[in-house]
């Protein structure tokens, strides 16, 4: 009981301190379209507005964002969803099938760079693990886990040859646009 009064005590004290901005200078078009070319969904406009002391132009930010989503909405914008490790979530309506390869391309990408980290953990639990396993009665032990980490330095030399592979793949289809 006293542990819920002291967390609501702290919660209350922590939203005295919130303050609303001044939002009057805020160029409603120019956020919706930031926020389109990301991708955000509409419901942000509702966040936004809640920080700001006066109403904010809802019309002009939807204008924006609809401008923004053009760029977001391609085949380099749903890729970079995608290989950030980003979910679709209908931003763009129903997708054709070139938008749905680039996005699935990018998923594709980023889910093999997730199994690296994970195969790299993995080894270093392995490494650690070397560390304690030291007598020579542990010796056929020692052995296995060696070959485990020989084995998932494979794997990740494989996943980053077909990371290359995609990433070419994307390169070729005009799904990564490089910076100037």
């Amino acid at each position: 009981m006293k542990l819920s009064v002291f967390l609501l005590v702290i919660f209350l004290s922590s939203c005295s301190n919130l303050t609303k901005k001044d939002c009057s200078t805020l160029n409603w078009h120019k956020q919706g379209i930031n926020d389109g070319k990301l991708g955000m969904r509409k419901s942000l406009f509702v966040q936004h507005a809640a920080k700001c002391l006066e109403r904010p132009n809802r019309e002009e930010y939807l204008k924006g964002r609809k401008k923004g989503l053009k760029t977001f909405c391609s085949e380099p914008g749903l890729y970079e969803r995608g290989y950030s490790g980003g979910i679709y979530l209908g931003e763009c309506g129903s997708l054709n099938s070139r938008l749905k390869d680039a996005y699935d391309l990018g998923r594709e990408t980023y889910r093999e760079a997730e199994e690296i980290k994970e195969f790299q953990f993995r080894i270093s639990e392995l490494e650690e693990k070397l560390k304690f396993v030291v007598a020579s009665t542990e010796y056929d032990e020692r052995s296995v886990i060696m070959d485990d980490i020989s084995i998932l330095r494979s794997q990740i030399a494989e996943d980053f040859e077909r990371i290359k592979a995609l990433r070419m793949k994307a390169l070729s289809r005009k799904y990564i646009v490089k910076s100037k």
